[in-house]
């Protein structure tokens, strides 16, 4: 399965979204290959992560993910 991964900076609301596939579509748990990006602040993240099968754009509000 596809899906979108978004994180937002809790505190400077910087957003960061990835298209990954479920490395292990057959278990409970979702395993992904990802490669964070260079330069992101340390701090805390809020996340969602949302089923895109056709890997649809998705517009993100940075007020309110």
């Amino acid at each position: 399965m596809i899906y979108t991964f978004l994180i937002q900076n809790t505190t400077s609301k910087q957003a960061y979204s990835w298209i990954l596939e479920d490395l292990t579509p057959q278990s409970i748990y979702h395993k992904f290959d990802i490669a964070l990006e260079e330069g992101m602040e340390d701090g805390e993240y809020e996340y969602l992560l949302i089923e895109n099968p056709n890997q649809l754009d998705i517009e993100i509000n940075l007020n309110d993910l």
